[in-house]
């Protein structure tokens, strides 16, 4: 069989080998993002099936409950977290500002979990103050506060392939895992009349030294259509028309 060959940040070739694109490995959750209103009436919500991912990639669920603490500070909840045994793994506050959006200083908690022997810190962050990309805590809204994921994720295989116009490999893993892998190598030859084709698709006839390696869509070399198959590039239509002129 015959390698497709990349090329490596230095300009060298390198074999294209998939087999170490097929999975990803797991990463553990460091960050968990909650968006959604938390209604300054409301005396304690929990919020449940926070899913967290261990080093090795298991899953965990955590819950959070947002007591109202407005009566000692304006805008304030108190929050408390705990895991599948109903430990608890984290407290903290959150506090609103007038406008409805967290306030600096208050917009983040940590968690201290321990999985499999090795602790792992997990921030449950609310949104960026002054704006409503997170959490808000609006008069006149119901309570629709969720987590809406975090960065962790389990062991993940490939799910599609491609290559893009500049010969990149182009790996999806899920909706938010993608990955860039190796580009792919062209060569160009000054003397294209001393090449001929060899076992129907190899070419022969010109020694290496004098092939000129490049990347795709750079200098000379042409672009990659990814998912197409390349036709013939004989006019049939032009080439009819010339045998009846002639």
């Amino acid at each position: 069989y015959f390698e497709v060959m990349g090329l490596d940040g230095d300009g060298s070739l390198v074999s294209i080998d998939f087999d170490n694109y097929r999975s990803l490995a797991a990463e553990a959750t460091t960050r968990v993002r909650f968006a959604g209103n938390l209604s300054p009436g409301s005396t304690a919500t929990t919020i449940n099936s926070i899913t967290v991912f261990d080093a090795a990639g298991a899953p965990h669920t955590l819950s959070a409950t947002f007591t109202n603490n407005g009566s000692v500070t304006p805008g304030s909840f108190l929050v408390t977290s705990r895991d599948e045994s109903n430990a608890v793994v984290g407290t903290g506050e959150v506090r609103f500002q007038t406008d409805g959006t967290p306030q600096t200083g208050f917009n983040e908690m940590t968690l201290a979990l321990n999985y499999n022997g090795a602790p792992q810190s997990v921030v449950l962050n609310f949104g960026t103050p002054g704006a409503l990309d997170g959490a808000t805590s609006l008069s006149g809204m119901p309570t629709s506060l969720a987590s809406r994921g975090g960065d962790g994720h389990g062991v993940l295989g490939v799910t599609d392939l491609s290559f893009d116009e500049k010969g990149v490999m182009q790996l999806v893993y899920s909706e938010s895992e993608k990955q860039q892998g190796p580009q792919i190598a062209l060569a160009a030859f000054t003397n294209e009349s001393a090449m001929r084709l060899s076992g129907g698709r190899l070419i022969s006839g010109v020694s290496e030294s004098e092939r000129e390696i490049g990347r795709p869509g750079e200098g000379r070399f042409g672009r990659i259509a990814g998912g197409n198959l390349e036709m013939s590039n004989v006019d049939l239509t032009q080439e009819f028309a010339d045998m009846i002129i002639i």
